[in-house]
């Protein structure tokens, strides 16, 4: 059996766990839809009843360390970066798993749920659909307004105690306006 096939199955039986919660969405089954990135690293999507994970398995870190559990880690695919989590099991070894839904009431049936997922390996997997993380986009945001700032403390500084500015002040004079 492989690492998919062990992801499955391992999912299947926490399904029956997690069926009688309010977030279990009984339409839905587990699932994995394969993809491949490289010989090195494997990508899927994994549908079960209560989320969507974008799951990478790298054949260079499969073994499971306890400790690392909930770290996460930038990936960058050709599509951009994406943020997964490290997890896994002394059964199925580690992986990274990235949230795409949660939970999966908006897929009416399980054939939605499996195209979205062939969709998604899909796109992130070209280069066209490369776009910036939120994180890229708050530092840029920071940035800009540190900007704003700076000038805007720069065009305070060349006010003077009236609160006129040093062309004002002295074109005043000039035209007797004040």
């Amino acid at each position: 059996m492989n690492f998919f096939q062990q992801l499955k199955a391992n999912y299947e039986q926490v399904a029956i766990t997690m069926a009688e919660l309010e977030f279990y969405n009984p339409a839905l089954q587990v699932e994995v839809v394969e993809g491949a990135v490289s010989e090195a690293s494997k990508l899927a999507v994994l549908i079960t009843p209560w989320c969507m994970n974008l799951i990478l398995l790298s054949e260079e870190n499969t073994e499971y360390d306890q400790a690392q559990v909930g770290s996460k880690k930038i990936v960058l695919l050709p599509s951009g970066s994406y943020e997964f989590l490290y997890a896994g099991s002394e059964v199925l070894g580690a992986y990274g798993s990235c949230s795409l839904f949660s939970p999966m009431f908006e897929f009416e049936d399980q054939e939605t749920a499996v195209l979205t997922a062939k969709e998604v390996l899909k796109a992130v997997l070209e280069v066209e659909n490369c776009g910036k993380t939120d994180l890229q986009l708050a530092k840029e945001t920071q940035q800009r307004e540190r900007e704003e700032k700076a000038l805007k403390a720069t065009a305070d500084n060349h006010k003077t105690k009236d609160g006129l500015s040093r062309r004002k002040f002295i074109t005043a004079a000039l035209t007797d306006e004040r």
